[in-house]
């Protein structure tokens, strides 16, 4: 996923937790835990510096994870005859320090509202072999919630060879559960006080998501073997 938007709007934005912190900040992520994710931030604001360094530069990866995304997005476009619209970062009216924007609008849909693209390495597709993994529900029902929408398409090229598509639709009990769980984090934070173990979403709420497979639609960038 690549940030919208140009890195002024960004910098503009107060630091908050957006769809790729959401893991972290949930107990879900497999790279960085609650309480690093949390000194991160609490180090940003102390210092009063913008957060978008590491993730706007980048490296070759990211490069050529934003090309292979656009791709993914044209031939969304494409194959579905839906208008994409690219987001800027935003925030959510009652909860200020949600922000969203990493995903899509997809206009002229009755059926859904966004769109997340995502290119995964080798290493990482054994885990998607069965479903969604957790931190992809997480970052998806985050954009969910920001926008206020109720059903977002996840398209993500496994290894360069398979093409899943998920259609993951809002929850109000997920809702919820996740505003609570990122409002606690959030008040961590403020109160510069490490987040506790007990504060991690249960990982039910997030499996009892409604998702469902549409690859169908899609077969022209799938893996022949």
């Amino acid at each position: 996923m690549t940030r919208m938007g140009s890195a002024g709007e960004h910098a503009e934005m107060p630091w908050g937790i957006d769809s790729l912190d959401a893991p972290a900040a949930l107990g879900f992520s497999p790279a960085k835990s609650p309480v690093r994710l949390w000194k991160e931030i609490v180090d940003r604001l102390d210092l009063s510096r913008p957060e978008l360094g590491e993730r706007v530069k980048g490296g070759t990866s990211s490069h050529w994870s934003r090309v292979i995304e656009t791709l993914l997005r044209g031939h969304y476009a494409v194959r579905t005859g839906y208008r994409l619209q690219r987001t800027k970062q935003s925030r959510h009216a009652e909860h200020p320090w949600m922000l969203g924007g990493w995903a899509d609008h997809v206009a002229r849909s009755a059926q859904v509202e966004l769109l997340m693209c995502l290119s995964v390495g080798s290493s990482e597709v054994a885990l998607w072999c069965d479903e969604m993994p957790l931190d992809i529900r997480a970052c998806a029902l985050h954009e969910l919630v920001v926008a206020s929408a109720k059903a977002i398409d996840v398209m993500v090229l496994l290894g360069g060879r398979d093409l899943q598509v998920h259609r993951v639709r809002v929850e109000p009990r997920a809702v919820g559960e996740l505003v609570a769980r990122e409002a606690a984090f959030w008040e961590c934070v403020q109160a510069r006080r490490p987040p506790s173990a007990d504060i991690a979403l249960d990982s039910r709420v997030l499996l009892d998501l409604p998702i469902e497979r549409i690859d169908n639609e899609f077969l022209a960038l799938r893996s022949c073997s």
